[in-house]
């Protein structure tokens, strides 16, 4: 679990001052935008949030003018409702509210964009539903990209190594437990409460999982990658083609949060020795600030000293000899 450690902070530098000290307020600003770690604006985090605002009214409108199921315009209301929970996660600086959100928005890009893509390919035009949908989800995800990367969410995840890797994970992770919770939902309202059991197991280890990793805990891995081995033997003893397959999909997650671990173990991460880009910046003498220079002003009528005197050179010491 070596790239899962937090990073260590850089120590003192030259004097009493560290390393972020030798930058200036207004330098060390755009040392964070040249890194892409500047904050989003406000009205960008409101534009995200009402992306996907309006991704969830979509799917609220569709549910209500459904009126032949009526289990189907209850899951359309619930993943609407969930829609809506993502975007107002979009607004906050929480690292987790930010990979729960993107988790699902994701959810909703991916199967609006294969279904676009299938259109195409055979001949037709995309429906204007996938290309409003598909289109507003990833208008959200872009415009709250920044917000996993500033200065605040560094500190609150810092992992030693990997950490787009490791927030990647993260965010399949939660698209999984998303995806097999609707499933399981499904299950129940369709009154099949047994096959139900199973999704819904699987969709709190997943979630499980995620809250452990954007913690920076080590368990959060490792239950990532107990639950990808469990659920790649279910596969294995599934009957079915499809099940088999979605059970393969959804031990995916667990798969990449392992793989940076065993990467550090082949390329071991020393953030001292591969500083990031905005550090070797802060860290040039060109944004230096400095040495502060002091005056002394001593005034000779307050010392009585003779006239003529001159001052003898100090003896060096040694420093045994005066501590006798």
């Amino acid at each position: 679990m070596t790239a899962f450690r937090p990073a260590r902070k850089q120590g003192p530098g030259r004097g009493n001052k560290g390393l972020g000290s030798s930058v200036p307020g207004v330098m060390g600003t755009v040392v964070s935008a040249l890194a892409g770690r500047a904050a989003p604006s406000p009205l960008r985090r409101i534009a995200a949030a009402g992306s996907l605002a309006a991704v969830a009214v979509g799917i609220a409108w569709a549910g209500l003018q459904e009126s032949m199921f009526v289990s189907l315009r209850v899951g359309l209301l619930g993943v609407a409702g969930m829609v809506a929970l993502a975007s107002a996660g979009l607004l906050r600086r929480s690292v987790l509210s930010q990979v729960l959100s993107r988790a699902m928005a994701w959810v909703v890009l991916l199967p609006m964009g294969l279904g676009a893509v299938e259109s195409l390919t055979h001949g037709h035009a995309p429906p204007l539903e996938a290309l409003f949908f598909g289109g507003a989800s990833a208008a959200a995800l872009l415009l709250a990209r920044p917000a996993l990367h500033t200065e605040a969410a560094r500190a609150e995840f810092n992992p030693v190594g990997y950490r787009r890797w490791f927030l990647a994970g993260a965010v399949a992770s939660a698209m999984a437990a998303i995806v097999t919770a609707f499933a399981g939902a499904g299950g129940l309202l369709f009154e099949r409460a047994p096959a139900a059991l199973l999704p819904l197991a699987l969709a709190a280890s997943l979630l499980a999982s995620t809250v452990g990793v954007v913690r920076m805990r080590s368990w959060g891995v490792l239950l990532g990658v107990l639950t990808s081995m469990v659920t790649l033997g279910a596969a294995a003893l599934a009957g079915d083609v499809y099940l088999s397959l979605s059970l393969v999909l959804a031990a995916l997650p667990g798969l990449f949060l392992a793989a940076p671990i065993v990467a550090s173990r082949v390329r071991p991460v020393d953030p001292v020795a591969a500083p990031s880009p905005a550090a070797r910046l802060a860290r040039t003498p060109a944004l230096e600030e400095p040495e502060p220079r002091f005056r002394a002003r001593i005034d000779a009528g307050a010392c009585d000293i003779p006239a003529g005197h001159v001052a003898e050179p100090l003896e060096a010491k040694d420093p045994r000899s005066a501590a006798r």
